[in-house]
């Protein structure tokens, strides 16, 4: 069991830390790929974001509707590129 320990610890650790720097990443690195689901043939303007270990989301005002909600999430949790999909609500 004393040997479990120090893998646990360092098994947290690094969980932490990867939820940090993925808490961390600048959303507006990820937002040209996120408007562009946002609506096809329109330009939407983001009225907010926000970010979390696992995903970052964009609202977006558009000329077809008056909300639209778009969500990214890497490929593999904490590792990959950033995929985005209208979040539905």
């Amino acid at each position: 069991m004393k040997s479990l320990r120090p893998l646990i610890s360092v098994s947290l650790i690094t969980l932490a830390v990867l939820c940090i720097l993925n808490a961390n990443e600048d959303p507006l690195l990820v937002e040209p790929l996120a408007s562009q689901k946002a609506c096809d043939g329109c330009e939407p303007f983001m009225t907010s974001g926000s970010t979390n270990p696992f995903r970052i989301k964009f609202t977006y005002k558009t000329t077809l509707s008056s909300e639209v909600k778009v969500v990214c999430r890497k490929d593999l949790i904490f590792f990959g590129d950033y995929q985005c999909a209208k979040a539905e609500d």
